[in-house]
């Protein structure tokens, strides 16, 4: 079997981050756009008035989602230029649900 790296324009985003509770349907859309950027990439580093562009949403509004995924994990915010003033782009992380532990069940 052969393997390659994910071409650029697309990501991938698990079922359970699209059907998490509580999560605004603007912040899965962001997650999925980052996602879409991110590619086979390790972060990417699109502004916020590029992301805002893309799904139709305000600066300010486009600032609140990318908190509230930060705020949950599912996303890791960074400076692009960490030490550099002038430049003050970020960079983003898309994480991935880890899924949970399942223990074997004991031999009797």
């Amino acid at each position: 079997m052969k393997y390659r790296k994910m071409p650029t324009g697309y990501g991938m985003v698990q079922n359970c981050v699209m059907s998490m509770p509580g999560v605004t349907i603007q912040a899965k859309a962001i997650y999925a756009l980052l996602a879409s950027y991110t590619g086979s990439n390790e972060f990417c580093w699109p502004t916020v008035e590029t992301i805002g562009n893309n799904i139709e949403l305000s600066k300010p509004m486009v600032v609140k989602y990318l908190k509230e995924l930060e705020k949950i994990g599912l996303i890791k915010k960074s400076k692009l230029y960490p030490g550099n003033n002038l430049k003050r782009h970020n960079k983003y992380e898309v994480m991935i649900v880890e899924p949970p532990e399942v223990k074997p069940a004991l031999l009797s």
